[in-house]
């Protein structure tokens, strides 16, 4: 189970956010970039800037997720082909009831299942980037080097639609990076992984009339609710998505067999 665990964050940083359309009505998300300190400050029905409050601190909350179930392979179908096809893996993670969009060959920008905050629905729009690596080669730390081939994701940009009201101009982050790997050591090969996803808030002044613990109580209760989604997705669909794909290589291997026959 995925247990929730505060964390101290001792920098603060500005982020600013600009939304625009790029005639197709499809949502652009700019990069976070570190900025001086402004004096002034624009209206809410214009882009604004997410501003460092020096007088509050951050409370930072952060979840850990593991994978380890039994993988079954098949020659000619091993799960390193699977991961290898990025597009594939990721949609597989983040199945019908999400909005995907390639954004190039490395990022996908993702519209979350909405969760809520204060009875307002809120929509998590994430970019993520992913990348495939194999033999051993610029391994996360935590990844054994006699792996085969490692699938690696973390976030790029992100932005939460739906709270405008909520903590404009107030400071928040969200982080997520993971792993997941087929890992053939021992007597029984594994489907192994490991994420983590952290968020970052400076709530406004209103939300000080709200005692700390029951803040606290709805931040974790979120990060729990899209731990457990994202566990489900991975552990479910992307399992689903591998054994389809065993047996798509296997028609085709069998297509191939038939069609030497004939030519003999």
């Amino acid at each position: 189970m995925s247990k929730v665990v505060p964390l101290q964050l001792n920098y603060y940083y500005e982020c600013r956010f600009q939304n625009f359309s790029d005639g197709e009505g499809k949502v652009k998300l700019k990069k976070a970039q570190l900025q001086w300190p402004a004096n002034d400050m624009k209206s809410k029905s214009q882009k604004y800037l997410v501003r460092n409050q020096s007088a509050a601190k951050p409370a930072t909350y952060s979840t850990t997720m593991s994978t380890d179930i039994p993988l079954y392979e098949t020659p000619g179908a091993l799960y390193d082909d699977y991961l290898e096809d990025r597009h594939r893996a990721f949609s597989a993670m983040f199945p019908e009831k999400h909005s995907i969009q390639q954004l190039n060959q490395d990022e996908w920008r993702v519209k979350m299942i909405p969760f809520k905050i204060l009875a307002k629905n809120v929509w998590p729009m994430v970019d993520f980037r992913l990348g495939c690596k194999s033999n051993g080669r610029d391994y996360p730390p935590e990844v054994p080097q006699d792996i085969t081939t490692v699938l690696e994701l973390h976030t790029t940009r992100w932005e939460l639609q739906g709270i405008d009201n909520i903590f404009d101009p107030s400071y928040f982050t969200l982080a997520v990076r993971g792993t997941l790997y087929p890992d053939r050591r021992g007597n029984k090969s594994r489907i192994r992984g490991d994420s983590e996803m952290s968020i970052s808030i400076v709530y406004p002044p209103a939300f000080n009339l709200i005692p700390d613990g029951i803040r606290d109580s709805l931040a974790q209760g979120v990060m729990a609710e899209v731990a457990k989604r994202m566990s489900q997705n991975v552990e479910g669909s992307l399992l689903a998505d591998y054994t389809k794909f065993k047996k798509e290589r296997s028609n085709i291997k069998r297509k191939n067999t038939v069609a030497l026959k004939k030519e003999d």
